[in-house]
C-alpha cells in the first residue's frame, strides 16, 4: 500500500506521479520512490472528436487485480579495502582506503617492514557486486595492477589488467603476481585484498 501519493501538474495536466512506499527495516524509517514520468506516444495527440488527449499510463503486463509489483533490495554503498603485497609469505607492502559501490578508485600500496623499499604497486579496483548469499554475504570485485617505478617518461607497467573476483565479506581474495618480480629474484608474489564494510553501514 502506498505512503503517499505525490502528483505533479503542467498546464492542468498530470506529467508525473511519485509513489513513497515503506522500505527497509521494520521501523519504516526507509523509503522506496517509485518515479512514473511520461514518454512521447504513438497515439495521435488529439481524439476523433478534436479534444487533446488526455496523458494515459499504460501497463502492458498486470497483475491479477491491476497490482504492479515491486521487488528491491538493499546494497550496502560504503567499504573499507585492504590490500597486501606477499613476498613468500611474508607481507612487504600494505595500504587501505574507503571505497564506494561501482566507483573505481586508486590504491597505492606502501611499505610494510622498517626501512622497506616501495614496492610501486598500484591498484585500480572497483567494488561491483553484492551478493545476499548464505550462510555470509559476498563482493565481487574487478581490478588492475600496474608497477609505477618505471623508468622517468615510461608508462607504467601493466602487471594483471582486467582481473576479477568474488569473495566473503572479510576473506582474504589472494591472487598469483607471475608479471611481479623487480629485483629477477625469481621470489613468489602475491597480492591478498580484504574487502569489509565501512564503520556504520548495514548489510541487512
Amino acid at each position: 500500500m502506498c505512503k503517499a501519493d505525490v502528483q505533479c501538474v503542467f498546464n492542468g495536466q498530470k506529467i508525473a506521479r511519485f509513489f513513497k512506499i515503506p522500505f527497509g527495516r521494520n521501523d519504516n524509517t526507509g523509503e522506496l520512490v517509485i518515479e512514473i514520468t511520461p514518454t512521447i506516444s504513438t497515439n495521435y495527440a488529439d481524439t476523433v472528436s478534436g479534444k487533446a488527449r488526455s496523458i494515459e499510463i499504460n501497463i502492458p503486463m498486470q497483475s491479477p487485480g491491476g497490482a504492479i509489483s515491486v521487488q528491491a533490495s538493499k546494497i550496502p554503498h560504503n567499504y573499507i579495502v585492504e590490500a597486501a603485497l606477499v613476498e613468500d609469505g611474508q607481507v612487504v607492502a600494505r595500504n587501505a582506503s574507503d571505497y564506494r559501490f561501482e566507483e573505481p578508485k586508486e590504491l597505492i600500496l606502501r611499505p610494510a617492514l622498517r626501512n622497506g623499499s616501495a614496492p610501486g604497486l598500484t591498484i585500480n579496483l572497483t567494488i561491483d557486486q553484492f551478493l545476499r548469499s548464505a550462510p555470509a554475504r559476498q563482493v565481487g570485485v574487478s581490478f588492475s595492477v600496474y608497477r609505477t617505478d618505471t623508468e622517468a617518461n615510461s608508462k607504467p607497467q601493466m602487471v594483471m589488467d582486467k582481473a576479477a573476483g568474488i569473495g566473503e565479506l572479510g576473506s582474504d581474495l589472494i591472487y598469483e603476481l607471475r608479471g611481479y618480480d623487480p629485483g629477477s629474484t625469481g621470489k613468489r608474489y602475491q597480492l591478498k585484498l580484504k574487502i569489509k564494510l565501512a564503520p556504520g553501514e548495514d548489510s541487512d
